[in-house]
This record gives C-alpha cells, sequence and structure tokens, in this order.
C-alpha cells in the first residue's frame, strides 16, 4: 500500500508542476500496482500489457478541455480500498474508466498520421500531425 500511496504523490506533484507526460506514466504505473494488489496473475498481466497502450492513446488523444485521469479519482479509489470498502471501490474503478474513455477525442482521426515520438518525447505541442 505504500508504494501505492508514494505512486499517487509522485502523479499528483507531476500534475502540479504541469509534466503532463509524467502524470499519465505515473498514472499507469498507478494501475499496474493496483492490479499487483489484486494478487490476481492475469489481471497484472493484462493491465501491465495494455497500461503503455492506455498511456500512449490518452497523450494522443485526449480532449484538450477534459482530463483522462482527473486528478482526484486515484485518491478516491485510494481510500476505498484502504477502508475495505470493495463495492465503493469497484464503483470508483467504473466511474474512473468512463472518465478516461470520455476523455479520448476519436472522432476524424482516421488517416490522421501521429508523431510518436513527439508525443512520447514532448518535442512538440501538437498531438496529431
Amino acid at each position: 500500500m505504500d508504494t501505492l500511496k508514494a505512486c499517487l504523490l509522485a502523479e499528483q506533484q507531476a500534475r502540479a508542476l504541469g509534466d503532463r507526460r509524467q502524470a499519465v506514466r505515473l498514472s499507469g504505473e498507478f494501475h499496474v500496482l493496483l492490479a499487483e494488489l489484486s494478487g490476481s496473475s492475469l489481471l497484472l498481466r493484462l493491465v501491465k500489457e495494455l497500461t503503455p497502450l492506455t498511456c500512449l492513446a490518452i497523450l494522443t488523444f485526449e480532449t484538450p478541455t477534459k482530463s483522462a485521469c482527473p486528478h482526484d479519482e486515484h485518491a478516491q479509489l485510494l481510500a476505498c480500498i484502504e477502508v475495505g470498502d470493495i463495492a465503493a471501490a469497484k464503483e470508483c474503478m467504473e466511474q474512473h474508466l468512463l472518465h478516461i474513455e470520455h476523455a479520448m477525442n476519436l472522432d476524424d482521426i482516421q488517416g490522421q498520421e501521429v508523431d510518436l515520438a513527439a508525443i512520447l518525447l514532448g518535442t512538440e505541442s501538437t498531438k496529431l500531425s
């Protein structure tokens, strides 16, 4: 649990500093740590495989006016886990995943090229080229 809390604190600090790439990376790490806590090797493997793709999708397609991981959702989820409220934790996670889905701007992207180096390294402010 301490590792999860440390990850959450680092993510919050990255957000406060405006380091979007670091915040998204740490957000992904938070999800992997949650999967580890579940004790399910299958869930952990799936989350580890999906997290890099999800982080890349967020960095590429996140709507500028919406955050895929609102700043307080990970803290709310952690609070539910700490008190052992499984029903509330499940509801928090479902809402969190919906927010991520709704923060994606996937309209009209067919045929557009994506500069992955720019997205991953932050060399350009535009997401789509």
